[in-house]
């Protein structure tokens, strides 16, 4: 029987802080979408391996991380929104 804490799965959030969460407990960037909604520009994050075990933990407001990583991790994604958003943009003026 498989281990449920090692089981993982792919997800598509806007939500930075859950990312950042499920990063610290290494998850991994797969890609990221700009879409326009209600005249703003959204970012959706889809993100790969992560674990079913630290979704159940963040949904039930049991999170714990440490502050450097996730700072770091903020960071990280923050500068994946900015080249993804780059990219749209020049894209829309083609």
């Amino acid at each position: 029987m498989e281990n449920e804490s090692a089981t993982t799965t792919c997800v598509k959030l806007s939500n930075l802080y859950e990312a950042c969460f499920y990063l610290t407990h290494g998850a991994v960037i797969d890609s990221v979408e700009i879409v326009k909604e209600n005249k703003r520009q959204l970012a959706y994050l889809t993100l790969s391996n992560v674990l079913t075990s630290c979704q159940a933990e963040y949904l039930n407001g049991r999170a714990m991380v440490n502050l450097f990583d996730f700072r770091r991790f903020y960071q990280h994604i923050q500068s994946h929104i900015s080249v993804a958003k780059a990219k749209a943009k020049k894209e829309a003026a083609s």
